[in-house]
């Protein structure tokens, strides 16, 4: 036996256990004797001497689907490595393309940052009806903010090289101009206000009016029952504050030279956590921690000597989505609050990152370089791990789900 085939057998047989269980609880469908005839054959072709026969064969098979599924599982156990490598990929592929059916169903949008442009790109769940929102390169956009009921975007935008609020409907239309010299922006539950930060930590409506300046500090966030604004003061500890600026308290007492607040505060979005990420300085590296929102129950969640950062709730409240460089570089994994469990969902040469859930917390969106080191694009998987598609051709950063889809489709 050639080295080729040897290798692709101990492939196969280091993947096999894994396909062959994910299909496990799928259904036989009937199929007539004429396609079950022709399937069989085309899995014969998958051997061919010739490499455009296979090709071919290969392509027949993953347009034919699921009802080639049984004699592709049984076609695993062929002592032919060559056809055990390609019924692996058409198994693959067939349940790509059944999530990508899944997707397909689905009304919420993705909004992103563009890789090449730095402009806010909206497109379906599934990759479908690609749109640019903002106008670059003059104006690139550095983060974005969905407004809860999914009608509007708030964004930092810099222009001549001031970083500036700006607001738009999630078409893209009706641009406007809130603020300048800012940096973190939140939406306030109704998608009435934003709270952001300038010289100093404020609240204003979305039509600019009536702006209200609450406290020194940075990073504020609203929680999601509207009621308190959790923010990073000029000490470096993180604080609440009542929406009017008021009854604020300081939830942490960390020391100087131990660990420091990255500037990203996250709410359950129950509102009865905070998630904050912290630089700790001995051993240097970012680790996840949660507490109550009184402060109470300081815990660090991740607690590893490899970074972990880019942390996402899950609608439920119940687990975090994050990044890990843990087993030798940044894959993705979901820790359970209560029981601390993880997962890893990711396992790639490349890097996975911003992890960002979907709003029924079926599905988590994230980018990774894993075709091309550097050049990052739009993917999504099932909280298992198990069904990872591209979306994206043309790069892209920081991908968000519309929390609600009251948008028309996009044109």
């Amino acid at each position: 036996m050639g080295k080729r085939k040897v290798i692709l057998l101990v492939l196969g047989t280091l993947i096999g256990g894994a396909w062959l269980g994910l299909f496990a609880q799928g259904t036989e469908e009937e199929i007539s004797p004429e396609l079950k005839i022709k399937i069989e054959a085309l899995i014969k072709k998958l051997g061919d001497d010739d490499w455009q026969t296979r090709e071919k064969a290969q392509k027949e098979l993953e347009e034919i689907g699921a009802s080639a599924e049984p004699s592709l599982k049984k076609a695993l156990q062929t002592s032919d490595p060559e056809i055990v490598h390609r019924v692996h990929q058409i198994l693959e592929a067939i349940v790509s393309n059944k999530y990508r059916t899944e997707l397909q169903k689905l009304s919420n949008k993705i909004a992103f940052i563009g890789e090449e442009d730095g402009a806010i790109w909206l497109m379906n769940a599934d990759g479908a009806n690609l749109k640019r929102l903002t106008n670059p390169p003059a104006n690139p956009v550095t983060s974005f903010v969905w407004s809860p009921d999914g009608q509007k975007i708030a964004c930092v935008m810099v222009e001549q090289g001031s970083p500036e609020i700006w607001v738009l409907d999630a078409d893209g239309q009706n641009q406007r101009k809130l603020t300048e010299n800012t940096h973190f922006i939140s939406w306030s539950p109704d998608s009435k206000k934003i709270t952001f930060d300038s010289t100093q930590i404020s609240i204003v409506d979305i039509d600019g009016k009536n702006q209200l300046d609450l406290s020194q500090g940075t990073a504020p966030v609203w929680s999601p029952n509207g009621l308190k604004i959790a923010f990073i003061g000029n000490d470096d500890q993180v604080y609440i504050m009542d929406i009017n600026g008021e009854n604020q308290t300081r939830l942490t007492n960390m020391q100087h030279g131990g660990n420091i607040p990255v500037p990203n505060l996250f709410w359950s979005p129950d509102s009865k956590k905070i998630l904050l990420q912290l630089m700790v300085l001995q051993p240097r590296n970012y680790e996840i921690y949660i507490m109550d929102a009184d402060g109470r129950n300081q815990i660090n969640l991740t607690n590893h000597p490899a970074n972990d950062s880019c942390p996402d709730w899950s609608p439920d409240s119940k687990r975090i989505a994050f990044r890990s460089a843990r087993d030798g570089n940044y894959e993705i994994y979901v820790i359970d609050v209560e029981t601390k469990s993880l997962t890893r969902l990711t396992n790639n040469k490349g890097t996975d990152t911003d992890p960002c859930w979907s709003p029924d917390g079926k599905h988590i969106a994230f980018i990774s370089d894993r075709e091309k080191e550097g050049q990052f694009q739009i993917y999504m998987m099932d909280p298992a791990g198990k069904c990872q598609v591209q979306l994206t051709q043309n790069g892209g950063s920081r991908p968000a789900w519309q929390p609600r889809a009251k948008t028309p489709e996009v044109k």
